[in-house]
């Protein structure tokens, strides 16, 4: 496994990162087995939040059993509804603090190591927002802050000014989706913004939310168990000038669409992490063979080039 610092953080990080959002619906013994092994292939890095039901909990129960809270680095979201009240969700001071010690709790953990927002939509103040993560990092509980996701590139430039200009913590990473199927590493400045800045750049998504795993096309049925959320996207053929791409070349390479998916945006160099989910150890283990596969810069392009053409996101 290869480690980068990740921008300004001076966090140590593995170059893929393992994705918690789906240990909620797994057996707790499969998601410990996975972050197990995780954790035994040289994977530090951990991707959940407050608003991914157990997935907090589980981790920390298995960092206290594993004895390795020191050796973990841990990215957390807040945001995201995690209730019905009227508190529950959003960017509000109450709610963001509220669901901080709630983390600090599940996590078993008296400190996080990546703190963010699930996301930025312009109606809360962009100063408070910044004093308050601030806040939060000067608290110690919150050893460095990430940029919400989804926030505009000149947004993150307007948090890098107030931060400059009343003496705050700044953001020192961000997460955003890259795959085939979407364009968050080229839509607008950021990847750009991020180098001017020194922010490390976190991707996920890197299997278009599933649809690049070869499970799904218009012409195949839908698979028993597949994600709902997929199904009109898949049914009316969305992705599958893509998945067709990818299927050709993966038999060429002899190996497999999710593999050489993952493949294409490991090649990318201006990232420090990509994120990747699983649902079996095995699976994981499976998936991270794809650093082996390496793409020629004509191979690249090629698949860059359908991408550009047939992206949904």
């Amino acid at each position: 496994m290869e480690y980068t610092q990740l921008g300004k953080t001076g966090l140590q990080v593995s170059s893929i990162a393992l994705g918690g959002m789906n240990f909620g619906r797994l057996e707790k013994n499969t998601a410990f087995a996975i972050l197990d092994k995780a954790h035994d292939l040289g994977i530090n890095l951990i991707d959940t939040a407050s608003g991914y039901g157990p997935s907090e909990t589980i981790i920390g129960e298995w960092m206290a059993k594993a004895g390795n809270r020191d050796e973990v680095v841990i990215n957390t979201k807040v945001g995201w509804p995690t209730g019905q009240g009227k508190h529950d969700r959003g960017l509000s001071r109450l709610h963001i603090t509220r669901q901080l010690e709630k983390s600090l709790v599940a996590l078993q953990s008296d400190y996080i190591d990546i703190y963010q927002a699930h996301y930025y939509d312009g109606h809360e103040n962009l100063y408070g927002l910044v004093r308050l993560f601030h806040e939060l990092a000067e608290s110690g509980e919150v050893r460095s802050i990430g940029a919400p996701l989804f926030m505009r590139s000149y947004n993150m430039v307007a948090w890098h000014y107030l931060a400059q200009q009343y003496g705050l913590n700044s953001i020192g990473s961000k997460l955003l989706t890259t795959s085939l199927l979407s364009r968050g590493m080229y839509n607008g400045d950021t990847r750009h913004i991020a180098k001017d800045y020194d922010i490390g750049l976190i991707t996920f998504g890197t299997l278009g939310g599933g649809l690049l795993t070869g499970k799904y096309h218009s012409k195949i049925p839908y698979p028993e168990g597949g994600k709902e959320m997929l199904r009109k996207t898949v049914e009316e053929g969305k992705a599958d000038a893509v998945v067709d791409a990818v299927t050709e070349m993966a038999k060429e390479l002899d190996t497999t669409v999710a593999k050489l998916s993952f493949a294409w945006v490991l090649h990318h160099d201006f990232m420090d992490s990509a994120v990747i989910g699983a649902s079996t150890p095995d699976q994981l283990e499976d998936i991270l063979s794809a650093r082996e596969i390496k793409l020629s810069e004509d191979q690249f392009t090629q698949l860059k080039e359908v991408s550009d053409k047939h992206y949904i996101w």
